[in-house]
């Protein structure tokens, strides 16, 4: 646990309290989402990182030292018009678009996302290189080594590792 929910643990007793956020700086629908988890059950907190680290654990076990790649995304990006329009659709699109990234970070895999080309409906498409926590160097290193295999852009390869 962190020494700021520490400090908010022995501050409010059963619930670790977020302060609010500032609205106006990220997109509305992103702070709605945000502020429902502001307040959160302390017993849920210890459950979920005794989760987390257990999970962490078998994930290691089962990775080794091989990496996990997947697309950064598990869907195309959506029309932007229906976004804006459709509370709904965002909402859905934003956990379809998140998941593969959130697990990672939840696990506290490091990760790095490689473009590789366009997909069959012409939007650009990307793979994220993940390994085990810890393991940061080792997904960087894999991480130039595909860029150079899915690009063809030396020139623009070069610059992304100076």
């Amino acid at each position: 646990m962190t020494n700021t929910a520490r400090w908010s643990a022995s501050k409010h007793g059963s619930c670790i309290k977020t302060p609010p956020l500032q609205t106006g700086i990220i997109d509305e629908r992103v702070a709605q989402r945000l502020q429902s988890n502001r307040i959160y059950p302390l017993h849920h907190l210890f459950e979920l990182l005794t989760w987390r680290a257990r999970l962490q654990r078998q994930l290691a076990e089962e990775l080794q030292d091989a990496l996990l790649l997947l697309p950064t995304t598990a869907i195309d990006a959506p029309p932007l018009a229906r976004l804006e329009n459709d509370r709904e659709f965002f909402a859905e699109a934003n956990r379809k678009i998140l998941r593969n990234t959130m697990a990672g970070s939840f696990l506290d895999m490091p990760g790095l996302t490689i473009p590789t080309s366009l997909n069959r409906n012409g939007l650009p498409a990307a793979l994220l290189i993940s390994a085990a926590s810890g393991r940061d160097e080792y997904v960087l290193h894999a991480g130039k080594i595909f860029a150079g295999l899915l690009t063809d852009d030396t020139a623009l390869n070069r610059r992304r590792f100076e």
